[in-house]
């Protein structure tokens, strides 16, 4: 007889959470619970009407016409739903490689002494990434639009909005990250009791942007990720060692405690 030893993980705080991470997840409850199904129901469907055609040959045979009928209307509404899915399938693709890709060009930052944390889930929202230095929090929204073929594409900010190639889009960028900003500052104040300097920034990977206004970078940066460590190196220290491994402890266990 055997006895059964019992077992625990080494690990004794849970990982950090990974770039695009919230998408990762949105994508795959996507997939499973609403994309599968229309892969699993139809020949299920065309099983059942094979089924009914077999028994019709036999001597007493029912009709197959109304499994045939019921089949074909569920392999339509499937093609409908799936193709009417994939936009929305293909925008987090995309935003998910962004955010992937940008949390890899900030990992660079790390050499100029910088902390950076991805993916930091709120109540309803994620903070796509946090970098903690000398020069304070910088608090980022990845934006990953594709761009047109064949002519020049732009992206302008005038300090209060966005335009995209000439149009302003649905989403309010400004708003968010404004937003995202000060939640992380007053998550952070009620944890230590102090305020922390944050800058809130919005990136868009492969996008020219423009500052059409004088005052355009005043409260938000919004940049190719290329030009955010010439911005970086432009500000003056605000943090010290000590804060930076405070705010850093403190933003690390709000991730860990993210079921």
């Amino acid at each position: 007889m055997t006895t059964e030893v019992k077992t625990r993980s080494p690990l004794k705080v849970p990982p950090l959470r990974n770039p695009g991470q919230s998408l990762d997840e949105e994508l795959q409850r996507i997939l499973v619970d609403k994309f599968l199904p229309y892969f699993i129901f139809p020949p299920l469907l065309f099983a059942f009407a094979l089924g009914e055609w077999w028994r019709w040959y036999r001597p007493s045979p029912p009709s197959p016409l109304f499994a045939t009928m019921l089949a074909l209307i569920a392999v339509l509404y499937s093609i409908y739903k799936v193709r009417k899915m994939m936009p929305k399938i293909h925008a987090l693709k995309q935003g998910r490689e962004g955010e992937k890709v940008m949390g890899q060009s900030l990992e660079e930052l790390r050499a100029g002494g910088a902390i950076v944390l991805h993916d930091i889930v709120a109540d309803g929202f994620n903070v796509d990434h946090v970098v903690i230095s000398p020069k304070g929090l910088f608090v980022i929204e990845t934006k990953t639009y594709s761009k047109p073929n064949g002519r020049d594409a732009r992206i302008t900010f005038d300090g209060y909005k966005v335009s995209i190639d000439g149009r302003v889009p649905s989403g309010d960028f400004v708003k968010q990250v404004l937003a995202n900003t000060a939640w992380i500052q007053e998550m952070l104040k009620e944890r230590t009791g102090r305020s922390f300097p944050a800058r809130p920034v919005v990136l868009f990977p492969g996008w020219f942007v423009e500052k059409v206004g004088a005052h355009a970078h005043d409260r938000v940066w919004v940049l190719n990720p290329k030009n955010l460590p010439g911005f970086l190196d432009q500000e003056k220290p605000n943090l010290s060692l000590e804060d930076m491994k405070t705010a850093t402890c403190h933003l690390a266990q709000h991730v860990r405690s993210i079921k």
